[in-house]
């Protein structure tokens, strides 16, 4: 038997810090800061050519362009902290030991971020863990290719929630799929 405690490993608090306003809008609000920059600046050079504002003005301009700047690299930062450091957490053993011995070391410290949130958000429901890691784009889309399956059809079909068994047609490894949605 193999041991998966997904609340038990780095990734979890990664997750769990994810879910910080500071962390989850941290790349929305660096870029919203960065065109106010830009703005700003258009502005201020508009004013400054031109000769349309005063010098007050002007320095206010200049003044609101660096603190949006300012507020734009320290988002930035944050962003690239969450993502270098907490979403890609250092793993105590590489994955080919874990393999060998799969009880003596909690796999799902191996997930990536991604794969950990879309584990938590489906409650021990497989459906749903399906529906989350399509819903994660390109990335696990590979996954599906492997076995064979369409993850377009798999999304539309888990998206109804009608059915309670569907059948999918899997060249070769054809098999029911059990949806607990209902």
């Amino acid at each position: 038997m193999f041991n998966f405690n997904l609340k038990k490993t780095a990734i979890f608090q990664a997750v769990r810090q994810g879910r910080n306003p500071i962390f989850r809008l941290s790349d929305f609000l660096k870029n919203v800061f960065f065109l106010l920059v830009i703005l700003f600046l258009i502005i201020f050079l508009y004013g400054f050519i031109l000769g349309g504002f005063t010098d007050k003005s002007l320095l206010r301009l200049a003044g609101g362009a660096i603190i949006f700047f300012d507020l734009s690299i320290i988002f930035w930062l944050i962003n690239c902290f969450f993502n270098s450091k907490l979403k890609e957490p250092k793993l105590r053993v590489k994955i080919e030991e874990a393999i060998k011995s799969p009880e003596e070391y909690n796999l799902a410290e191996f997930l990536s971020f991604e794969s950990a949130w879309a584990v938590l958000r489906a409650e021990n429901n497989t459906s749903r863990l399906l529906y989350n890691l399509l819903s994660q784009g390109p990335r696990h889309n590979f996954i599906f290719y492997r076995a064979m399956l369409v993850p377009k059809e798999i999304k539309k079909i888990l998206g109804m929630g009608k059915l309670n068994k569907v059948r999918l047609n899997r060249q070769g490894l054809g098999g029911w799929l059990h949806s607990d949605i209902g």
